[in-house]
């Protein structure tokens, strides 16, 4: 079956100067490269972006994502010290694009995947999470 999830390309130049044009208060984008996931998403692409102002951004490509932000924009104001900032979301193409901070680490699963991070540990960052969403509207 060939359809838009079976891959997404990009085509790189027009997307730096799609977000060079709709976000100019951070800068230029200056440098970008492709975020490869292992197994390899047939609905998503990543990229991370270096702006003139020496910021690092992450990008995820791939449709519907404005609830995923409004959710990651909320997640991030109730949770500043766990999570990364949502700067933006644009149409390009038949696609939304979200940019986040950028952070060179790993998720959660991957931690503890890998014997990085302690069940315990693991537990109490859930753990806060469950607590304040239980006294907020995410």
């Amino acid at each position: 079956m060939n359809d838009i999830y079976d891959y997404i390309s990009v085509n790189e130049t027009n997307l730096v100067q799609a977000i060079n044009e709709s976000f100019e208060s951070f800068g230029k984008v200056i440098k970008i490269e492709t975020i490869k996931k292992e197994p390899l998403s047939k609905r998503k692409k990543f990229y991370k972006i270096l702006f003139t102002n020496n910021k690092w951004a992450h990008l995820t490509i791939a449709q519907n994502l404005t609830s995923q932000y409004d959710k990651t924009k909320r997640f991030n104001e109730l949770f500043p010290d766990i999570s990364c900032k949502t700067l933006f979301i644009i149409k390009f193409s038949n696609f939304d694009v979200l940019g986040q901070e950028y952070f060179d680490g790993f998720s959660i699963d991957h931690l503890i995947t890998n014997s990085l991070i302690t069940q315990k540990e693991v537990f109490c960052i859930y753990n806060k999470i469950y607590h304040s969403y239980n006294y907020t509207n995410l």
